[in-house]
């Protein structure tokens, strides 16, 4: 079970680190687009950002959640 649970945490943080990842890049396209004088992109650019970051945000929560409620296993493999 403990090897099984660190292949999810190591899922978990990668999807992380991809939806902050991306929620980064679209804010800095959708500056990009604003600057430029294209606010419908920028907004759906911005869209897409804030859908990402709440994605980032869940998923922290979701590994917070997976390593308080499995810590006694967690522990057991230091």
């Amino acid at each position: 079970m403990r090897d099984e649970l660190r292949r999810l945490i190591s899922v978990i943080l990668e999807g992380i680190v991809l939806d902050e990842g991306f929620a980064r890049e679209l804010a800095e396209i959708a500056h990009q687009c604003q600057q430029d004088g294209n606010p419908s992109v920028a907004r759906g650019m911005q869209a897409l950002s804030r859908m990402h970051r709440v994605k980032g945000i869940e998923g922290r929560a979701k590994l917070a959640g997976l390593c308080a409620q499995y810590a006694h296993i967690l522990d057991e493999s230091a």
